[in-house]
C-alpha cells in the first residue's frame, strides 16, 4: 500500500512519509508537511480513489480562505460523500473578545 500511495502522490508537494494500518482495518497515512490523512480501509484502487478525489477538489475548498495545500494537518477521507479538515492557521469559530464578553 506504501509502495502505491508514493506512486499516486508522486507529483503532489506532499509526500508521504509514514502509513500505518489500524486494527480496525482504517489506512493512516502521514506526509512531509507533518498532515495526517485517514484514508478508510479497502485495497489499492479504492484508497487510491478517494485520495485522488481528495486531491482535485482541494483546491477549490482552500481558494476562498486563501490558504495553501501547506496548510492541511489533518483530513478524515472516510466519509462516503465528502471529507473533514483541518488547516493550520485557519480559526471557524469566533474568538472571545472583550466586545463580546459584555454582551
Amino acid at each position: 500500500m506504501y509502495r502505491f500511495l508514493h506512486e499516486e502522490l508522486k507529483d503532489s508537494a506532499m509526500q508521504p512519509v509514514a502509513l500505518y494500518l489500524t486494527p480496525r482495518g482504517n489506512w493512516q497515512l502521514y506526509l512531509s508537511n507533518g498532515a495526517h490523512l485517514e484514508l478508510g480501509g479497502g485495497q489499492p484502487p479504492e484508497v487510491g480513489a478517494r485520495l485522488e478525489d481528495f486531491f482535485s477538489t482541494l483546491p477549490q475548498v482552500l481558494a476562498p480562505l486563501g490558504v495553501k495545500q501547506q496548510a492541511l494537518e489533518y483530513a478524515d477521507l472516510r466519509h462516503r460523500d465528502g471529507y473533514a479538515i483541518r488547516l493550520r492557521g485557519v480559526v471557524t469559530q469566533a474568538v472571545n473578545t472583550p466586545a463580546q464578553r459584555r454582551r
